[in-house]
């Protein structure tokens, strides 16, 4: 029984070690398809950020930002406005990166010596497990995302004079990203299961155009969705984003502690179990489903 134990072990190490490899360079090559030509790439992304960010901070400015709406939040609209827009890149990105890293398995190819096939087919043949890709796609999104917020946070302090709340409960304000982020994944899982459940792959996706439809007007990305009728809020408080958005605001923004935030939590908890579990149920349901038909739709 040792001997058989220590030949697992040693098993998993190697089967350990070759997902490794492949992560790490397929990470490489998604950086180097992303930045081979970094000056012609990464300024002008940084141009487009720090324009679309003086747009909204100058429409805050020509309205007014002393609103009553923004005082739980700690009154300064462009703090507000900056971690919002900061924290739902990487909520958005996990809503819908799933979807589109598997979609373009489909839509994309790969050519080498005169032979052509889709990146579906070269992965499999390649023996990349699909885990391993979306994984190592995703896990660069997310690097793009921290990049973005830093872009953000520092244009917002020298730039356009934000000023940093000193007693910020900074640790409280990075789990409710990571429970959103969690819950997002779940959902981009069932997102990404339509293509195979319902040949959803040829343009917009239901599940993520709806959800993305109510996150950017209900969720409070841009404005407290207290301004909103009774009824959005309502829907709102379905969505894991308005809960995440909300609990790292108030930790962040107002220095909220654990025992004030505890039922936001408690709901991000919920919320991030029940979806990553049926996601990830969906989604491998979805894939052998898929197999056994030999086609990407019903």
């Amino acid at each position: 029984d040792v001997e058989r134990s220590r030949g697992l072990g040693d098993v998993y190490k190697r089967q350990a070690k070759r997902y490794l490899r492949f992560y790490w360079r397929l990470y490489k090559w998604e950086m180097w398809a992303r930045y081979a030509w970094l000056e012609w790439v990464l300024p002008f992304e940084v141009i487009d950020l720090l324009f679309g960010l003086a747009t909204w901070v100058y429409f805050g400015k020509a309205l007014g930002s002393e609103s009553p709406f923004l005082r739980p939040y700690g009154g300064d609209f462009l703090a507000y406005l900056i971690l919002g827009m900061s924290f739902n890149a990487f909520l958005s990105y996990s809503l819908g990166g799933i979807y589109d890293i598997v979609s373009v398995l489909y839509t994309g190819s790969w050519s080498a010596f005169g032979v052509r096939m889709s990146m579906a087919e070269y992965i499999s043949i390649a023996r990349i497990p699909l885990s391993i890709w979306i994984v190592s796609r995703m896990s660069w999104g997310y690097f793009v995302s921290f990049l973005r917020l830093i872009v953000y946070v520092g244009a917002g302090v020298l730039l356009f004079g934000m000023r940093l709340n000193p007693s910020a409960n900074y640790g409280l304000g990075v789990l409710a990203l990571f429970l959103g982020i969690c819950s997002a994944i779940g959902l981009g899982m069932i997102s990404a299961s339509m293509i195979w459940l319902v040949g959803a792959w040829h343009g917009n996706e239901p599940i993520r155009w709806f959800v993305r439809l109510l996150v950017s007007l209900a969720s409070g990305v841009y404005f407290p969705p207290e301004v909103l009728p009774g009824w959005i809020r309502g829907v709102a408080e379905l969505l894991p984003q308005t809960h995440s958005l909300r609990a790292a605001r108030l930790a962040i923004l107002r220095g909220a502690s654990f025992g004030e935030l505890g039922w936001e939590f408690l709901i991000l908890v919920l919320m991030a179990l029940l979806l990553l579990c049926g996601g990830g149920f969906l989604f491998r349901y979805s894939q052998e489903l898929a197999r056994r038909r030999g086609a990407l739709s019903a």
